[in-house]
């Protein structure tokens, strides 16, 4: 029996849970397909398959196909990697200067390790995805950006670090880590854990008392 408006509903409630775990029976199935199978490779079918749905099921929740799926699983598994390091960057503003550069370093490397796969699709299939995913991306990155150049500057105020524009260094000091993943996609050899470009900067910046 359903209840009178503005009341719990168990019909409603069921519906809910059930428009929920076909939802993510469908976004489980996806994430595994394309990390095993890579997106290209990935079909509606296979994931539907896989999922135990139907193609008609599918497009109702994702109309526009994968593309839905890419940024759902960017909004679900890359979003709060980008807002947990930015929360990390707050609490490093009294950690040693020389430690905290490779604790984000670090962090930022690591952010990418568990959704290598989504970024590969980001960047082989731009054409496709990147209509898509750009607010995303370019929301993560700017607010993460802001927040190390925060971080940059604060630092400076306390002469530990020399002169320089810290909206600028931000985007410098995450340049090598960037780059190094980008390399690994394309299948050059590329350690993503090599420091030395950042040692190089740190070193640079760093004012030693």
């Amino acid at each position: 029996m359903i209840l009178k408006k503005g009341r719990w509903s168990p019909i409603a409630s069921k519906r809910q849970a059930y428009y929920d775990a076909t939802k993510e029976a469908l976004i489980n199935s996806a994430r595994q397909l394309f990390k095993t199978k890579g997106y290209a490779a990935t079909t509606v079918n296979d994931i539907t398959k896989h999922a135990n749905k139907t193609r008609t099921t599918f497009y109702h929740y994702f109309p526009d196909g994968k593309v839905n799926l890419i940024q759902t699983l960017m909004e679900l598994d890359v979003t709060p990697e980008f807002v947990a390091l930015g929360d990390k960057i707050d609490t490093l503003k009294e950690t040693p200067i020389v430690d905290a550069l490779h604790i984000i370093n670090q962090g930022f490397v690591d952010m990418f390790v568990p959704n290598l796969y989504l970024w590969q699709a980001d960047i082989y299939f731009q054409d496709e995805l990147y209509p898509a995913l750009k607010d995303i991306t370019d929301e993560e990155y700017s607010v993460l950006t802001d927040k190390l150049a925060d971080f940059l500057a604060y630092r400076q105020a306390k002469h530990e670090l020399i002169a320089f524009d810290p909206e600028t260094g931000a985007k410098v000091f995450l340049a090598p880590a960037l780059q190094s993943i980008v390399l690994s996609f394309s299948g050059a050899r590329s350690d993503m854990n090599d420091t030395k470009q950042v040692d190089l900067l740190i070193n640079q910046w760093v004012i030693n008392h």
